[in-house]
């Protein structure tokens, strides 16, 4: 039998931050001194640190910024609408997800540099022939910083799922605006301009209310009934109130919206 390897408190220290802070695998975490996966394994025993699959660990061998979630910034209330909206959290693993139409698939790629996510953009065509574009990655922290902002599994069903009341309100305006990209439109109806946002909870519904009063702009919500689901649409009507919703919303530091919208929400205001 040949003789077991030592290793020094830091080194103990170092492969278990790898393992569990940068999620890398067994031989990755101990490759620094280097040693074996069984050394690693002894380690992680030692201080009764849950053993990952083979699945949990494939999943994480592509880097993601893992902390992102944990800082807020105008362009992390965005990305917290944008995900309130559009994105899915897995409820048995740690996967999120965001699913766009084509055309929307700038977005996907501002989010994959913004969380350094190393899993490219999928492009796929669905059954009925719709060009969608498809964005995934795995972070158990993620997962978990985002259910503080109640963004959970199955949201539409969730009795967790609300606002944001976490974030500060200095970056509500980014958050709503990542609605209005994710599940919004500006459109006109009849001979005036309709800005809207459909969301699944009804206290988003009312804050957001809320929070427009504050900005001394009036908008209404409608009740939406559908299969098995209540949709709550927030709505304002009228050149003057759609341009002030276009004046307060795109008054930010950050750089993010979908042009598409942005364009389409000028011209109607010409």
């Amino acid at each position: 039998m040949g003789r077991q390897i030592i290793l020094t408190k830091e080194q103990e220290e170092k492969i278990i931050y790898n393992y569990t802070i940068l999620h890398y695998g067994q031989k990755k975490s101990g490759a620094f001194i280097p040693v074996s996966d069984s050394v690693v394994r002894r380690v992680l025993k030692k201080y009764n640190i849950p053993i990952k699959s083979i699945q949990e660990t494939n999943v994480n061998k592509l880097w993601v910024k893992h902390d992102y979630f944990q800082t807020q910034s105008p362009d992390m209330g965005y990305w917290l609408g944008i995900l309130g909206s559009d994105g899915s959290v897995n409820a048995k693993e740690n996967q999120i997800y965001i699913e766009l139409q084509r055309q929307d698939r700038e977005l996907l790629e501002k989010l994959n540099l913004t969380i350094e996510n190393e899993r490219p953009v999928k492009d796929y065509e669905t059954g009925c022939g719709y060009k969608n574009s498809k964005l995934y990655f795995y972070s158990k922290q993620i997962k978990q910083d985002l259910a503080k902002y109640h963004i959970v599994p199955n949201k539409t069903y969730s009795k967790d799922y609300g606002f944001p009341e976490l974030l500060n309100p200095k970056y509500y305006k980014d958050y709503i605006r990542g609605l209005f990209d994710g599940d919004g439109s500006i459109k006109m109806t009849g001979n005036s301009i309709t800005w809207q946002v459909d969301v699944g909870a009804i206290d988003i519904a009312y804050e957001i209310q809320r929070v427009f009063k504050t900005n001394q702009i009036d908008v209404e919500i409608s009740f939406l009934h559908k299969k098995n689901v209540t949709i709550y649409r927030i709505y304002g009507y009228g050149k003057e109130k759609c341009q002030k919703i276009y004046n307060w919303l795109y008054n930010t530091s950050s750089s993010l919206w979908l042009e598409r919208k942005k364009k389409k929400f000028e011209e109607l205001l010409k």
